[in-house]
């Protein structure tokens, strides 16, 4: 962002706080107060610009129904302005299947049901570019053959999410059905596909969702080689990936739905800038490619950002949640059409949509949360 960008956008916030401050009756406020009245206007300030600029605010939890009971999930509820994960129909209204904790965060209007029926017709090459993506595998396809014959790993999966793959996958020896609606498939074979299902699905041009996850495999999965003949490393280089650590402040224990939305909804802009400004460096980190630069651009950030992170964290503290970690966040952060050529998944999800422009947008294609186990504490 250019300076006078900067500075525009800062004297924008300064006057909305002030209006702010009028409408209230001037009460006399400690600065701490009137800091944080700058700050939520500078955050929805940057959250509108960012969002005609093509930086989504939504992102699509996965690979399962079930979101986790976690300080990683609840940090992604506060931060982000939409949350949602992939529910088929026949289960949207099931809690056996949503689980308790899923269904109280849809009823408190904080998580989106994404039905995949409504959206995957619309994708051209839905089946013909994953099926590509399988058959460039191999070997490494035989060898996931051999395993789910001799009763290897498996996941369900919902035909709804599938629709006609779900032949291919049986015929090629990596799928059986296992009830009316689900089917068995190969554990790898699954977890590829909803990787791929979830950066498809956000890349529609309807829902516009940055897919993300709690597992941080399903990022080099997502970029894993599909032909042994090309160095990883040399295939993780055109899609650059790059970490800010230490920068999103949240409870360090999992909280009650209503909870969660009582504060975003008090502290909502202030949350959404922050990460948005977040999003925007990890955006322009990505054209540099001289690692001193690079980090030297990461430790300025941070220094800027001590004030902001400050006011978040003593809004939470007021708020009653005492005990605060920090997560760390990791994107690829590369635009899709400047890249020389495509590997894995990526590929793939490029191929469904047969190039179209709906891939060329500044957000980045794929979140992963890299959290401490400390912050999956998952409720049963």
């Amino acid at each position: 962002m250019q300076q006078e960008e900067t500075d525009s956008i800062e004297e924008q916030a300064k006057e909305e706080a002030y209006f702010r401050w009028e409408r209230a009756g001037r009460p006399i406020l400690p600065k701490e107060y009137q800091d944080r009245m700058y700050f939520e206007a500078l955050g929805a300030i940057q959250a509108s610009r960012l969002r005609r600029q093509g930086i989504r605010n939504k992102v699509l939890y996965f690979p399962f129904i079930s979101v986790p009971a976690s300080s990683w999930f609840t940090r992604i509820l506060l931060y982000w302005d939409e949350v949602a994960t992939i529910v088929p129909r026949e289960c949207s209204d099931d809690p056996d299947t949503l689980g308790p904790h899923t269904t109280s965060l849809i009823k408190e209007g904080l998580l989106t049901q994404i039905s995949p029926g409504s959206y995957i017709a619309d994708i051209p090459d839905f089946d013909t570019a994953f099926i590509s993506y399988l058959n460039r595998l191999g070997p490494i396809l035989e060898q996931r053959r051999k395993s789910f014959l001799n009763r290897g790993k498996s996941f369900s999966i919902h035909i709804e999410k599938m629709e006609r793959m779900s032949d291919y996958l049986i015929k090629s020896g990596l799928a059986r059905q296992s009830g009316y609606s689900w089917f068995d498939v190969e554990s790898i074979t699954a977890l590829d596909f909803m990787n791929y299902l979830a950066a498809v699905l956000g890349r529609h041009p309807q829902l516009q969702f940055a897919p993300v996850t709690d597992t941080p495999s399903y990022l080099y999965d997502f970029l894993a080689a599909s032909d042994s003949g090309v160095a990883v490393e040399k295939k993780l280089a055109p899609l650059r990936y790059d970490v800010l650590e230490d920068l999103l402040p949240a409870p360090s224990s999992p909280l009650p739905a209503s909870e969660i939305r009582g504060f975003k909804r008090k502290h909502g802009p202030l949350l959404a800038g922050f990460r948005n400004a977040v999003e925007r460096e990890l955006v322009a980190i990505a054209d540099i490619k001289d690692p001193v630069l690079r980090e030297h651009r990461l430790a300025l950030f941070k220094e800027q950002s001590a004030e902001e992170i400050r006011h978040i964290t003593v809004s939470m503290n007021e708020w009653g949640w005492a005990d605060l970690v920090f997560g760390k966040l990791c994107a690829i952060a590369a635009a899709i059409p400047g890249v020389p050529w495509l590997v894995g998944l990526a590929a793939a999800v490029y191929q469904a949509f047969r190039g179209s422009n709906t891939m060329n947008d500044k957000s980045p294609l794929l979140y992963a949360a890299y959290a401490q186990q400390v912050l999956l504490r998952a409720q049963e």
